[in-house]
């Protein structure tokens, strides 16, 4: 429990000779006495009040400060959706809101929509395309086609909603409403997530307010105002009603015994209480700002008037009660029993019985207060300790430090220097009159006489008796705990500053070791990072790198300083090839740098400069190679083909061994094997290098299918394969493409699956798929497994088991390839529809339809 130095003595009898006057010195001392005991114990409760509240006040602003967050980052996400995509479907709009949770993770939120930005003249067009796409998507409801003046439209396209009803009809022009409309405007010019002022949302027909993010279109500069309002797409909206909203931020746990009240502006929009208690009335009362999204919102706290069943609220008036009531007691008693010494006597001690068990009251309330709690007079001297206090300062009795020096209990420290005594809270308070508060990161100490050391955190308030200061009451607790967070919190902060400076210097090793020049310049285009690599390329040494230099260095070849001023203000990456630059060739690229978050805003330009001498070495030497093997190569293959044929057509009898016919067999088979796979090497490197030129012209694939089977319906015969065309009963689209190349492809497709196919045969058949036409080979052949699928349309690959795969197949692994590239210049697909092991495979490719 507390000890107070009027536990020391108790009451004494007086002289006889002022017997006659008792009466009146009782009471007037009685009351004098009560009345200071009221005034300090309400000072000391109105203290510790405030204290707490405050706290509670902290706790109020910061809940608002992160719940709503998390609505806006929900919000942010959204936006991240139209920002990764230039067009979002509806169905990808409803299924990451979905994804959301929205009823466990947002229970205050009413909806989300997208909104489109529409130019007047494309008005109708929009809303027409609107109203068929909700149609297939099985919307029934009416599309607005309301529209405000103006030369734009701010248009609701996408929504989904968290409750019944809507809050805002599809193809309404939000600038009909003018508080919707000065957040979308304001979003729009700032770039940053906007709230609106109080609505009247529709369906449920209730108060509450929207949030809106502007969405900008991908590349486009947005750094000035003109900038934002040229590149803005549309908004993504989120709508709140404030009681669903507001139950969710401020719970009944959360709210405690405090009357909360919210207001946007002048108006009320939420309030905790069922009676209107933010008047002027109440006792304490705290207004704090809270920011949402730009706008802000007045926080009105009030702690509500004490009731009796508040024990520590009601102490003061128990002490005044109290003593009152004893004083006129002890004034009737001593009145009465003047004439009798000894029946003064014991009804002054009966009375003091009572006082004593008064007293033990309202010390048992002290000491069950939280924190540790000090009284002195107006001389320093303790005048009241609680438990907490005596635990705390290691004070085993409380009556050996009563009426001593508060200086002599505990020393103050601020770091490791001791704290004068007229510095210290206590002095403060009693010199001045005025609260002192004493914050964690102010870096006080107590240290015992045991020599303990802990940090405080403390309020110090006078007691102030007829305007004059008669003593200090000081409410203080161990930040043992909240220190060692806080220390944790700055390692963690320096073990992170850490890692940012050993990611700094992996990244500038990186770009050291990068085999290309690198500069990093800022946005006013000074060079602030270049690597070794660049100074040996462009080969300048001991010169200031900057504009100037590299136009100097690169005159005539490249104008750096220009490509750079695009590059940055047009926010689109540059790239020049074939540069060049004495005895080499130089490849520059030039890129703008953007800071990730929802407005982007470029910061610099990131150039990277490749010298790309040896790759021309290369392609120049690979020209000369198939120049060569198309000239040097053919015409003697050509040549022994058409010698060892012409001795198989007409000399073939006259050869006197069978073993000469086998060689001259061999001869032949094998010029042929060569001057194809010639051709191949000829034709991959032309479609690499893209010297082949395609005629795209529109044509029926089923004839291009007819003439492929009977080009090769021989070779199936004598195989004993079927070959067949499955043709669809109705009209196949026509294709875009190269007529000639599409029946090359055929060929390869059909030819690879005769040569794995021993039983059976092959069909082909035709697809029609959104705007594509498919032409399908399936075989019943030796089929491929699943490890060697991935070897499909690879240069030089076979998805054989063996190496030697070729050798019975004579292939050279380009079919594939060549037709991967083939179909894919002609704006198609090739690909492996499926295959199993002695079960056969189905290939297919695909081409754009007429």
């Amino acid at each position: 429990m507390s000890y107070s130095k009027d536990m020391e003595t108790a009451p004494k009898p007086r002289p006889s000779f002022f017997r006659s006057s008792s009466d009146l010195i009782v009471l007037l001392v009685g009351l004098a006495l009560t009345f200071f005991a009221w005034r300090a114990t309400n000072q000391l409760v109105d203290t510790s009040k405030h204290s707490h509240f405050l706290s509670d006040v902290d706790v109020l602003e910061l809940q608002a400060d992160s719940k709503i967050g998390g609505y806006l980052n929900a919000l942010t996400g959204l936006k991240g959706l139209y920002s990764a995509s230039t067009e979002v479907e509806r169905d990808e709009f409803s299924e990451y809101i979905h994804g959301l949770d929205v009823t466990e993770n947002y229970p205050g939120l009413y909806g989300f929509a997208y909104v489109s930005r529409v130019a007047d003249s494309e008005t109708q067009e929009f809303l027409d395309n609107l109203e068929l796409g909700l149609k297939e998507a099985g919307v029934s409801e009416k599309v607005s086609r309301q529209l405000a003046e103006g030369p734009e439209h701010y248009i609701v396209n996408f929504r989904a909603l968290h409750r019944q009803g809507p809050a805002v009809g599809f193809g309404y022009d939000l600038l009909l409403d003018e508080t919707r409309a000065k957040a979308l405007l304001q979003a729009r010019d700032s770039g940053q997530a906007v709230a609106s002022g109080p609505i009247l949302l529709q369906g449920p027909e209730k108060p509450g307010f929207i949030i809106t993010i502007p969405i900008y279109l991908n590349g486009q500069p947005t750094s000035s105002i003109e900038e934002r309002r040229e590149a803005l797409s549309g908004f993504v909206n989120a709508a709140f009603l404030y009681d669903e909203l507001f139950a969710d931020v401020y719970p009944p746990e959360v709210i405690g015994s405090q009357s909360v009240h919210l207001f946007d502006e002048n108006e009320l929009i939420y309030d905790s209480s069922t009676e209107d208690e933010h008047d002027e009335g109440l006792p304490i009362q705290e207004v704090r700002d809270v920011e949402i999204a730009g706008r802000t919102w007045k926080l009105h706290v009030n702690l509500p008037t004490l009731t009796y069943g508040d024990i520590e609220g009601s102490l003061p008036v128990l002490v005044l009660l109290a003593g009152t009531i004893l004083s006129f007691l002890s004034f009737g008693l001593t009145y009465s029993l003047s004439s009798s010494r000894a029946r003064a006597e014991a009804l002054a001690e009966e009375m003091t019985k009572v006082v004593r068990s008064e007293r033990d009251r309202v010390e048992l309330i002290v000491s069950s207060m939280g924190e540790a709690v000090l009284a002195v007079d107006q001389t320093s001297s303790l005048s009241l300790i609680n438990t907490n206090a005596q635990k705390l300062l290691e004070i085993e009795d409380p009556r050996a430090v009563i009426g001593r020096n508060w200086s002599e209990l505990v020393t103050t420290l601020k770091g490791e220097k001791k704290v004068p005594l007229k510095e210290r809270s206590f002095s403060e308070a009693l010199a001045k009159g005025v609260t002192i508060v004493t914050t964690l990161e102010e870096g006080h100490y107590y240290q015992t006489k045991s020599g303990r050391v802990f940090p405080i955190a403390s309020i110090t308030a006078p007691l102030v008796f007829q305007g004059k200061v008669v003593g200090a009451v000081k409410i203080f607790r161990d930040a043992t705990h909240e220190k060692e967070e806080k220390s944790i919190i700055e390692n963690k902060v320096k073990e992170r500053t850490r890692q940012l400076s050993e990611e700094q210097a992996k990244m500038i090793a990186s770009i050291n070791s990068v085999p290309r020049g690198f500069i990093i310049l800022d946005t006013e285009g000074k060079i602030i990072l270049t690597n070794s690599v660049l100074w040996a390329i462009l080969g300048i040494k001991g010169q200031i790198l900057n504009l100037v230099t590299l136009d100097k260095t690169l005159s005539g070849v490249f104008n750096f300083s220009a490509n750079y001023k695009k590059c940055f203000s047009e926010g689109r990456p540059i790239k020049a090839s074939d540069l060049e630059y004495g005895t080499k060739f130089l490849e520059i690229y030039l890129a703008p740098i953007y800071v990730s978050g929802p407005s982007k805003v470029s910061i610099g330009v990131v150039v990277t400069v490749e010298d790309i001498t040896e790759r021309k070495v290369i392609e120049r030497s690979r020209d000369e190679f198939f120049s060569i093997a198309s000239h040097e190569l053919r015409t003697p293959l050509t040549a022994i083909m058409g010698n060892s044929s012409m001795i198989l057509d007409h000399y073939k009898d006259q050869l006197p061994e069978g073993d000469l016919k086998e060689m001259i067999d061999d001869i032949h088979s094998g010029s042929l094997r060569l001057i194809d796979i010639v051709n191949d090497f000829l034709e991959t490197s032309r479609l690499e290098m893209g010297r082949i030129e395609f005629k795209k012209v529109s044509f029926d694939v089923t004839k291009t299918i007819e003439q492929a089977i009977s080009e090769l319906d021989v070779t199936s015969s004598r195989k004993k394969l079927y070959l067949r065309f499955d043709k669809p009963k109705t009209k196949t689209p026509n294709v875009i493409g190269d007529e000639e190349r599409a029946r090359q492809i055929l060929v390869n497709l059909l030819g690879n699956a005769m040569k794995f196919t021993q039983q059976g045969g092959i069909s082909v058949s035709i697809a029609t798929e959104a705007k594509f036409v498919k032409v399908i080979v399936t075989d019943t052949g030796v089929g491929i497994a699943p490890s060697q699928q991935s070897l499909l349309f690879r240069k030089f690959q076979q998805a054989g088991e063996s190496l030697y795969s070729r050798d019975t197949t004579k292939g050279t692994g380009l079919g594939l390839y060549i037709s991967k590239l083939l179909v894919e210049r002609m704006g198609g697909q090739i690909k492996l529809e499926s295959s199993k092991v002695n079960g056969g495979s189905s290939f297919s490719f695909s081409l754009p339809a007429a």
